[in-house]
Parts: structure tokens; sequence; C-alpha cells
């Protein structure tokens, strides 16, 4: 007996140092996994969109499947959410933005799932309670402000280009249907039009 309860109370004293290793280890292998997507190129805005994707997942994976099989004390949910977010997306975010890219399609989608993923993230915050972390919660990006000048660039892409869109007959091809009995609302895939 004075043997098990020996060995208890070394792996009991042991668990902070391990899971500093663990915790360095962990967060190299996902800065690895986080730059295999990304890599050291310039970052654009379809790395981008992978790299949402990817910490999306695997923010996902690292609090649903894995923070109950490492120790409490290794945090994993917060430390998933840190560094694939905070220290890595986040950065590359930023330096993307700072280059005054051009607005595209993916644009506007790329920030709608960069809203859905702060979403997840801040749901995820209220689960773990990583407000009670010596770290504090995660600071989530600006988005509505950082992706302003693209709303307004997107604005005048569309004023410039309706004009050739309904030269080239658009309007008389789509198919319209009622989108409320109720209201007589009607849509199209393209436009949204009242009657």
């Amino acid at each position: 007996r004075r043997a098990i309860v020996l060995s208890s109370m070394i792996t009991r004293s042991e668990i902070p140092q391990l899971c500093i290793i663990l915790h360095d280890k962990i967060e190299a292998a996902m800065i690895k996994l986080y730059k295999t997507i990304v890599g050291e190129k310039t970052v654009t805005e379809a790395m981008i969109w992978d790299a949402v994707r990817v910490v999306s997942q695997a923010v996902d994976a690292d609090v649903r499947y894995f923070s109950e099989v490492f120790p409490e004390n290794l945090m994993l949910a917060s430390l998933s959410m840190r560094t694939y977010y905070g220290e890595l997306l986040s950065k590359n975010l930023k330096a993307w933005l700072r280059t005054s890219p051009p607005i595209t399609d993916l644009t506007m989608t790329l920030y709608s799932h960069l809203n859905r993923l702060h979403a997840q993230l801040n749901r995820l915050q209220a689960n773990t309670n990583m407000g009670n972390f010596s770290a504090g919660p995660l600071e989530l990006l600006p988005l509505a402000s950082l992706f302003q000048p693209f709303v307004g660039k997107w604005i005048d892409h569309v004023g410039e280009n309706l004009p050739q869109w309904a030269k080239y007959d658009l309007l008389r091809r789509e198919t319209w249907r009622s989108a409320s009995a109720s209201n007589g609302s009607h849509s199209s895939g393209s436009i949204l039009h009242s009657a």
C-alpha cells in the first residue's frame, strides 16, 4: 500500500512539471500544423480562408475530444484558442489587411466565416471558463472595423458593375419566386425585389 500511495504522491507532485512539458510540445505541434497551411510565404486571402477553416476545426476538436484526456492543469481549450487564433490567425489576418488587398467575392465570405469563428470562440470560452484563467479571456479582433473598408469597396464595386450586369440581361434570366406569400416579396439568387 505504501508503494501505491508514494507513487500516487510522486505523480501528483510531478503534474505541474509534466503540464509545462506537454504545453510546450502541444503548442509546437499546433504551430507546425498551422504553418503547413499558411507557411512562411506572403499571406493571401486564400491562405486566410484555409487557416480559418483549420483553426475552427482544430479548436473544436481540442475542446470536444482532447480536453478531457489531458490534465485539467494543461488547460488545453485555452491553449488551443490562444495559439491558433490569438498567436497565429490574428497576426496573419492583420498582416493581410495591412496590404490593402483588392476586394473579391471571397472577401465578404471570409468576413462571414470569421464572424462564425468568433461566435464559436465566444461560445467555447463561456463553456470552458477561460475568464477564470490567469491570462483572462481571449481578446477577439474587431472584425467590423477591420473589414469596414471592404464594405465600402464592395458597395462601390456593385454600383460600378450593376449597369453592366443589367446590360447583359441578367435580370430577365432570373427566376423569381415568392419568398413570402403573406407580404408578396420576391427574391432571386442575385438581388432582392419587393413588389
